[in-house]
């Protein structure tokens, strides 16, 4: 529950003012060169597939942790409730053995989960540095052939560096929807 409202108040906040900013600075892109634009908008939707994709692993990940929390709370709580009644069976050993072992594979669950919103992170990374390569590439031969200059295609980086920001705050309001 407090996922939830976390990430339905946060983005909500975020969202709007994020979504205007998008908005204005493809507009501004738009208008510097439209093919650069153009070729840009083509490599934001594959780096949203990739950023959904990524995440509905993460929320699978979380739901194991989640559903480890509760079984260990689970055992505690009846283990606790049931004292008497553990002492009386001499079971002590057996619910420890019981409660380390659940406890272990959460913590799996819970690194893994981390390990892998690690790697979301770089791979968001690495894939904004391909578009902004991809970016310059393309840029570099619009100048060649002498469609842009290059104060054209610094204005054009400006607004690209602009957009960036919007993007990565769209996925991170995507990502905390999806593990709610």
């Amino acid at each position: 529950v407090d996922k939830m409202r976390e990430a339905l108040t946060l983005g909500f906040w975020e969202l709007i003012p994020q979504l205007l900013t998008l908005i204005g600075v493809v507009g501004y892109l738009a208008f510097l060169n439209w093919k650069l634009t153009f070729y840009t908008t083509v490599m934001v939707p594959v780096f949203i597939l990739i950023i959904m994709l990524l995440s509905q692993r993460l929320k699978r990940l979380t739901s194991h942790v989640q559903r480890q929390t509760a079984t260990l709370t689970h055992i505690s709580q009846e283990t606790c409730g049931n004292i008497k009644m553990v002492q009386a069976y001499t079971s002590e050993q057996w619910e420890v053995e019981k409660f380390d072992h659940e406890n272990k594979t959460g913590l799996h669950y819970f690194k893994t989960g981390l390990r892998f919103q690690s790697i979301i992170q770089t791979g968001i990374t690495f894939l904004q540095f391909m578009v902004i390569v991809g970016v310059i590439w393309y840029g570099g031969y619009e100048i060649a052939r002498g469609n842009i200059s290059g104060p054209q295609l610094g204005s054009f980086f400006v607004g690209l560096f602009l957009l960036v920001d919007p993007v990565l705050a769209l996925s991170k309001i995507y990502t905390n929807l999806q593990q709610s």
